[in-house]
């Protein structure tokens, strides 16, 4: 099939499922199976794309019906500039907790500072603090192993 078109019938399975993203999830989770940015989709729409990356495509088109976060399917979730690995333990990374990193930065800005960030999650509020303000230190503490252990994940790739 080739890849305009593998696009567009992903996007419309999922628009008549009244995913009001469906275009975008199409793109993004295409684009993470094929290890490729959005951008190559613009000018490569007309190349075939292989039955194994249908297959692939295919599994995930059928869990982003089913409602699961785009996220979930591609294992990771882009915060603060920074990709965090996210699954079912840990929630997923809204844009507008931005803010509250913003605003953490802004007040203590060249000041050191200890944070502390029960149900760490990802860890991706704690990370980018600490991100941010070098000369601080955190902890991060979670009731789920699972989570705690995406945190660690995250830590070192940062």
């Amino acid at each position: 099939m080739i890849l305009e078109n593998t696009i567009k019938q992903a996007s419309q399975l999922l628009k008549n499922k009244n995913i009001i993203s469906h275009e975008l999830d199409a793109q993004v989770i295409l684009s993470d199976i094929m290890g490729v940015t959005r951008d190559f989709f613009i000018t490569n729409g007309h190349i075939k794309v292989s039955k194994n990356t249908i297959k692939k495509f295919n599994y995930a088109i059928r869990r982003r019906i089913k409602r699961e976060p785009v996220a979930y399917i591609i294992g990771k979730k882009e915060f603060w500039s920074q990709d965090f690995v996210v699954n079912q333990t840990t929630l997923v990374p809204r844009p507008e907790t931005e803010l509250l990193i913003y605003k953490v930065v802004d007040f203590f800005k060249n000041k050191r500072i200890n944070v502390l960030d029960i149900g760490t999650g990802s860890g991706c509020i704690l990370l980018s603090i600490l991100k941010e303000l070098d000369l601080s230190r955190g902890i991060g503490i979670d009731i789920s192993a699972k989570a705690i252990k995406t945190a660690q994940t995250n830590s070192k790739t940062l």
